[in-house]
């Protein structure tokens, strides 16, 4: 350490053998008569003394490694030169005995040059300077190690965090000066701070005078003139003050940066220099100050101190602050919370951040504080912090809002002044970090409570929280400090809005307005709150105005595309949301909104590339993924529908903000079938929103698709409760009520539906599919000719009135109306289903084979289906082929359903009225039997075989035909329970045709059997 006299290879040697000695007190540990073998190295020649003393110290080094501690180690490669370095550099490769750890003030040409010795040897370890976190923990960990409670609990509060970043100033990060200034950072009185100020100078003036000796001389002159500026400056103020040119002044500050002496920062186009460390221009004008260091003590209290610090000790409005804050806490104008949220230090800490003024006899003291507030108020205005500003404002302009803000930190480090952390909120706001910039705007409160720009800000941020009362209160605070504050009236005016106080927010604008009618943000904001009041006419006048005032206004525009998109102006509004984007192509909110419109004009794919955009600027815009669900749900695109909504429920954190997204999530799952995921989707949009009745009413839909037709029943009922006027609530209701074959109350919940909109032709569709379940066939088509009459093109109607005609027979009708269906729709498989059914009783089979498979390929492949495609099949007499056709129905029967009586009514009418032959008969009937047993559908047979008889009263028909059919079905059947009353009927009905109509024959029926006979006979019904 400090070796100065070390001129060659082997005064290091003997410096290192000194130290050794120095070290152990048992000389002769080290080596036996060390130190006199040390002593005859003096009496040699140069040459043998070096090669003595390099053998020494092999031998005292033995099998061990010797550490070598070097500072300053630049000095000590100075002092050996190349040649001792080289001899040094031999001794170290030969003997892989030692290790050296070494510093130095930077990195010098010894080891960085590749033709110097020790190139590429060391592993450098750069000091960074330490910034103020790091400090702070380090002053903290140290006065605990020292039991320094006091200064522990010190450096949490708000002031120890100034008081650190002031010594981060004065020091340049140097973790030495630190640990000087943690000696006396707690003390407040002039007294306490100006002797170990004056000390702390003493001690270290030859250590800052000592480094400006190892400088050149045009360095030390530079150094020099940053000492005089006492702010930072550019390269060519330096120039024009020491007369050296600009490229040697460019060359000698690099080269004092590498060596740690000045700082420089690029600020724009320029860049500034500075002294790395304050404390080095204070030792170094020491001497300026010819015994008077009152001028360097004031320099230092302006670091020390805030500005407003200094204010409060000097008495500067010290009791209107205390007064303020006594209304603070009183509740009168603002609720305690608030003000606890701006000091974590208010009455649980002994430092309190007011501090008392000076007593006023204690005018030496005054003239100090007045001198450092003087100083403060000059510095303000430096050119650095003025390059700041500048520059900072060039980046929010261009929305750079993450090196803004790094300009706004830069501020803070350097003066911490109160607007400076103002900078720093509105930055974090723009970034939505919403906490960190409330926590900024606190503290410029706490630095001035009396700052109204700080109440305005602290408002604005509350707001994006949505805490709308704190952020009200922070307005009418600001209001409270300057009545005239237009910024404080039109952000309350905003603030009031998102409160639903619209009438007060329209006041509040309106107050702005007056204080400055071309005020551009109120008018705007006006126009918010009158949309908000559905005043659109009036809205719209008020965004106009903004934009006259400023036609680049793109906020404005925007706004005004959302008035006229509320008054239908669909095309206008689009228009003002293209110059909201021409304005700003980045303009997210103008992109989404565009798409909104664009949607409502049913342009779904410009809608999507709207959205898709929003969503390119900004990735976590939850609002743009939510509505480009909604547009790729109308153009049937459901699962990247369902994949928006997904991800909208993936950013939101907060699922009250979106919980439609949950609703219209259930409501895509449920057009792709899957509606247990639908259902659980409806649920939590439930959960989350119980008293929606839309929530209700989707959920019933739901429902009713998975058969769970009471529980449908239930949530329709609640949406209705929700909303008694609910028309399609009521409608539905209808339709699971239809399902539940409660065709009566089902009647009365369409017609209720149509009471509350009696031009859905939906409405009118399901009262006429209820009443043809009721048979009231008549009704029933007035019921679908109105739908038609409603909706000309409306498919379901056209195919529901086929299905009524069908059940009054009136098969041509029926088939026009199919048709009509098919046309509008051709891909409308029940349609071309019904149409196969009409086309049957019309004995068209081959018209009708061709629906019925056109039905199956697009997916209408249920037993009905199959079924009529079997008796298509028969109807043509392709037997193998109907057989075929008619297991594959019979399979597809579900939950224990059985085939239908009117499919085999059908069949038998066919086989008996084209086929007069008892052994195909016979072959036919044995071949059904055994389809229907094997899958346990024989009393479809049974009732069909019943319904079959009016075909055998037929004059077409011969007596004969009529008793073979009985003797045919008589030894297939008669020893089979389920087929003796169907069996007995047709007994009874062949013999009342070959009596001619003797009524005897029926009379032998039981009653009951009687009754279900004689209908089928075209007999009215008779007595007892």
């Amino acid at each position: 350490e400090e070796e100065w006299g070390v001129g060659s290879f082997l005064d290091l040697v003997v410096r290192i053998f000194r130290a050794l000695l120095e070290e152990h007190s048992n000389k002769n540990k080290l080596l036996i008569g060390l130190a006199e073998r040390v002593a005859e190295l003096y009496q040699m020649p140069p040459e043998v003394a070096e090669r003595t003393a390099t053998l020494m110290l092999k031998e005292v080094i033995g099998k061990r490694t010797l550490l070598l501690l070097v500072e300053n180690l630049d000095e000590l490669f100075a002092g050996l030169e190349e040649e001792g370095q080289l001899q040094l550099r031999a001794f170290l490769q030969k003997n892989s005995c030692c290790t050296i750890l070494a510093t130095s003030q930077s990195l010098f040409n010894g080891v960085r040059l590749q033709t110097s010795p020790f190139y590429g040897f060391f592993r450098p370890r750069y000091l960074r300077d330490l910034t103020s976190e790091e400090a702070t923990q380090m002053l903290a960990n140290i006065a605990k190690l020292e039991g320094k409670k006091d200064l522990e609990e010190f450096l949490g509060t708000s002031t120890g965090r100034d008081r650190i970043r002031a010594i981060h100033h004065l020091s340049g990060g140097n973790p030495r000066i630190y640990v000087i200034f943690s000696e006396f950072i707690t003390r407040e009185s002039l007294d306490e701070l100006r002797e170990p100020f004056m000390r702390m100078l003493d001690d270290l003036t030859p250590y800052y005078q000592a480094r400006m000796q190892w400088l050149s001389t045009p360095q030390r002159k530079i150094v020099e003139i940053l000492s005089d500026f006492r702010h930072a400056v550019t390269a060519t103020e330096i120039t024009q003050q020491c007369f050296i040119s600009h490229k040697e002044v460019s060359t000698q500050l690099n080269d004092l940066k590498d060596k740690g002496y000045v700082t420089s920062e690029v600020i724009g186009q320029e860049s500034f220099y500075e002294l790395r460390e304050q404390l080095m221009r204070f030792c170094l004008e020491v001497k300026k100050q010819r015994g008077e260091k009152i001028q360097l003590f004031v320099d230092f209290l302006r670091f020390w101190h805030t500005k407003e610090e200094l204010q409060q000790r000097l008495g500067l409005g010290f009791d209107n602050i205390h007064k303020n804050e006594s209304e603070y806490s009183s509740g009168q104008d603002f609720d305690e919370k608030l003000i606890d949220n701006l000091s974590q230090e208010k009455n649980n800490h002994k430092y309190s951040q007011q501090l008392e003024p000076l007593p006023p006899d204690a005018l030496v003291d005054r003239e100090y504080l007045l001198r450092a507030l003087d100083a403060i108020k000059e510095g303000e205005e430096a050119p650095v912090f003025t390059a700041y500003w500048q520059e900072y404002n060039n980046l929010t302009d261009k929305k750079d809002y993450i090196n803004a803000l790094k300009y706004a930190e830069k501020l803070i480090e350097k003066r911490n002044q109160v607007q400076d952390w103002v900078l720093k909120g509105d930055c974090l706001n723009k970034l939505e970090l919403y906490r960190e910039a409330l926590a900024s705007c606190d503290k410029a409160i706490e630095l001035n409570f009396k700052y109204k720009d700080a109440w305005v800000s602290r408002g604005r941020v509350l707001s994006n929280l949505e805490r709308y009362e704190e952020a009200l209160a922070s307005c009418d605070k600001a209001i409270e400090l300057d009545p005239n504050y237009k910024d404080a009236w039109a952000r309350r005016g905003l603030v009031l809005n998102n409160l639903n106080c619209y009438e007060e927010a329209l006041a509040s604008c309106d107050k702005a307005i007056e204080l400055d009618s071309n005020y551009k943000d109120a008018w705007a904001r006006r126009g918010l709150v009158l949309h908000s009041l559905k005043r659109y006419e009036e809205a719209l006048a008020s965004c106009d105005k903004a934009i006259e005032l400023d036609p680049n206004y793109q906020w404005a525009w925007a706004k005004r595309g959302d008035v006229l998109d509320n008054l239908n102006r669909y095309e206008e509004a689009l228009a003002s949301y293209e110059k909201a984007i021409e304005l700003d192509p980045n303009y997210q909110w103008a992109w989404a909104k565009r798409g909104y419109v664009l949607n409502n004009l049913k342009r779904y794919k410009e809608a999507l590339a709207s959205y898709e955009k929003a969503i390119e600027i900004d990735p976590n815009y939850e609002w743009s993924w939510a509505n480009r669900g909604d547009v790729l749900n109308s153009l049937n695109r459901y699962e990247e529908a369902l994949a928006s909504y997904d991800k909208v429920i993936e950013l939101e954190l907060n699922p009250n903000n979106y919980k439609w997204a949950w609703a219209m999530r259930g409501w895509v799952l449920n057009n792709l079938n899957r509606y247990e995921e639908a259902l659980a989707s409806y649920n939590k949009a439930i959960e989350l929103n119980p008293n929606d009745a839309w929530n209700w009413a989707k959920r019933g839909s739901v429902l009713e698709a998975l058969k769970s037709y009471e529980e449908a029943l239930a949530s329709y009922d609640k949406a209705i409760e929700l909303n008694p006027n609910y028309e399609w609530a009521w409608a539905k209701r209808g339709s699971v009520l239809q399902n539940l074959k409660s065709y009566e109350e089902a009647l009365a919940s369409c017609n209720k539906a149509i009471e509350l909109n009696p031009n859905d032709a939906w409405n009118w569709t399901k009262r006429g599919s209820v009443l043809k379940n009721l048979k009231s066939y008549e009704e029933a088509l007035a019921s679908c000719n109105k739908a038609i009459e409603l909706n000309p093109n409306y498919e379901w109607a056209w195919a529901k009135r086929g299905s009524v005609l069908e059940a009054l027979k009136s098969y041509e009708e029926a088939l026009a109306s199919c048709n009509k269906a098919i046309e509008l729709d051709p891909n409308y498989k029940w349609a071309w289903a019904n149409r196969g059914w009409t086309l049957i009783n019309l004995g068209r089979y081959e018209e009708a084979l061709a629906s019925c498979n056109k039905a199956i390929s697009l997916g209408e492949n249920y037993h009905y289906v199959l079924a009529n495609r079997a008796i298509s099949f028969i109807g043509l007499h392709r037997w193998e082929e109907g057989f075929t056709s008619i297991e594959d129905a019979l399979k597809s029967l579900k939950d224990g359903k059985e085939a239908s009586p009117e499919d085999t009514e059908l069949i038998f009418r066919i086989l008996f009225t084209n086929i007069e032959d008892a052994l195909m008969w016979r072959t036919h009937i044995t071949r059904l039997i055994e389809l229907f047993d094997k899958y346990q559908s024989i009393s479809a047979l049974s009732q069909g075989l019943v319904r079959s008889i009016p075909a055998l009263i037929s004059d077409t028909v011969s007596d004969n035909a009529v008793q073979l059919w009985l003797e045919v079905w008589q030894e297939l059947v008669k020893s089979r329970p389920e087929f003796q009353i169907s069996l007995g009927l047709l007994n009874a009905a062949v013999g009342y045709r070959l009596t001619k109509g003797d009524r005897r024959v029926l009379l032998e029926l039981p009653i009951e059997e009687r009754n279900l006979l004689e209908p089928l006979l075209d007999l009215g019904k008779t007595s007892n």
